[in-house]
């Protein structure tokens, strides 16, 4: 959460002495050298330039930390403690973006380093290592193989084709594309045209109680902006639905659960993964109107 100008004074005059017993002995120590530098130099207490730098200069706790010449988890702990709203990840993603120039320059740099001789090259041979390599086994899938398969239908992705099984497998009612309507806050605005957005759930679960649950693959969302954006307002917006993010840690749980079962269980053509998915095996995995 980022405080706007009129809440910033709500977190001011929050006084170094009630810190103690809250914080480590070392941490006090230091948080008490630090403050009268600050007040010396700037003539405001620790906490106060903590507040003013972090919400409303857009400071970030790493670079705020080498400031106050602290360990950026002991900063942290200190925002934690004091009950100063701590950013999300979209929230400081989104103040890196709007400083001018900073799209500009990313821009360039990432044109610059791919014009350096060889890098393209080394990057492919990387990338092909990594997959060949035998420790890495099971660790890569294509998850982008879209089509329909003979025991769930259509799929956007081998992650989504098993998760489909894991459903069924446990008995669990489904939807898959529902969409669901956010209305977007000012800090948004430069992500989105409108003032709406709709965000469009992986898989809607029903559970035996009618809680409804929305479970959301992450691998590609992660690395998007807006994405973790829609996300976060989902969240704040319709505290009514559950919601489970589908990571890479916990895709490989559910494979470690369900691989064998679903293996083992003739109503599923079996858990897709590298080498034996509906690309490589369509026999196995198509439905009849696709191997024609």
């Amino acid at each position: 959460m980022i405080l706007n100008k009129d809440e910033l004074s709500q977190h001011l005059g929050k006084r170094i002495e009630d810190l103690r017993g809250k914080i480590s002995s070392k941490l006090f120590r230091k948080v008490i050298e630090v403050d009268n530098e600050i007040q010396e130099t700037l003539g405001i207490s620790l906490l106060d330039f903590i507040v003013r730098e972090y919400h409303g200069n857009r400071g970030n706790i790493r670079g705020l930390a080498r400031k106050c010449r602290l360990h950026y988890y002991s900063l942290y702990k200190l925002l934690e403690v004091c009950e100063i709203p701590i950013k999300t990840l979209a929230e400081v993603v989104n103040e890196n973006w709007e400083i001018p120039g900073v799209r500009e320059r990313h821009a360039k740099a990432v044109n610059e380093h791919w014009k350096i001789l060889g890098v393209r090259e080394r990057h492919a041979k990387a990338v092909r290592d990594a997959r060949l390599d035998p420790k890495n086994r099971g660790k890569y899938y294509l998850r982008t193989i879209q089509g329909v398969r003979r025991d769930v239908g259509y799929a956007k992705s081998t992650w989504e084709a098993n998760l489909m099984r894991i459903f069924v497998l446990c008995g669990r009612s489904y939807t898959t594309g529902e969409k669901v309507r956010v209305a977007i806050p000012e800090k948004y605005c430069g992500l989105f045209k409108d003032n709406v957005a709709d965000l469009e759930i992986d898989f809607m679960v029903t559970d035996p109680r009618q809680r409804k649950k929305a479970y959301e693959i992450m691998s590609e969302k992660e690395k998007s902006e807006m994405g973790l954006a829609k996300l976060e307002m989902l969240a704040q917006q319709h505290p009514e639905i559950k919601m489970r993010y589908v990571t890479e840690e916990m895709y490989h749980r559910l494979k470690r659960r369900f691989k064998k079962r679903i293996n083992a269980n003739q109503n599923f053509c079996g858990w897709e993964e590298q080498g034996d998915n509906l690309r490589s095996n369509p026999i196995k995995y198509a439905c009849l109107q696709e191997k024609e």
